[in-house]
């Protein structure tokens, strides 16, 4: 087995000066060797048991499309090559890891959603998988506050 070195933990990862934030699990070195060595992003999830049996066959980037963009991206703002993926089963310790190369071209069209979304003078509507201000899809984002309070339903004619 490989050695292995946390080298950097819940760092804060922040583009677009600030207005896209982030936050890593860490990051680590893996590698046959010591010499052969590469720095690593680390990104840890969990999962109940039906969606970690979901996992298994499919592997991480299309069990989880959206995580996976989010790994790109922090391997991409990063300047990382690869990453080491951990799924830990939270009904019975179950451990899945997963290395994942890191897809330029994925990443160049993640990059390009995220300047259309800061470009754009509108807010874009909430997404399906947004269910309240405090939801994981909605708990980081600058605007949740305004997107859920009492005057997002409101609209002026033009």
């Amino acid at each position: 087995a490989a050695d292995y070195l946390v080298l950097r933990q819940q760092e804060r990862i922040e583009a677009y000066g600030g207005r896209v934030v982030g936050h890593i699990d860490g990051t680590t070195l893996l590698g046959p060797s010591k010499h052969e060595q590469v720095e690593h992003l680390l990104e840890i999830k969990s999962s109940n048991t039906k969606r970690f049996e979901e996992l298994i066959p499919l592997g991480y980037e299309a069990w989880s499309p959206k995580y996976a963009d989010q790994l790109h991206a922090y391997m991409g703002f990063l300047g990382l090559e690869r990453a080491l993926v951990v799924v830990v089963c939270k009904d019975d310790s179950r451990i899945w890891s997963e290395r994942v190369r890191f897809a330029r071209d994925r990443f160049i069209a993640i990059n390009r959603a995220i300047k259309t979304a800061l470009d754009s003078e509108t807010v874009p509507s909430r997404p399906a998988e947004a269910t309240s201000q405090f939801c994981a899809y909605c708990k980081y984002c600058a605007r949740a506050e305004w997107c859920w309070g009492p005057t997002a339903e409101v609209s002026f004619d033009a």
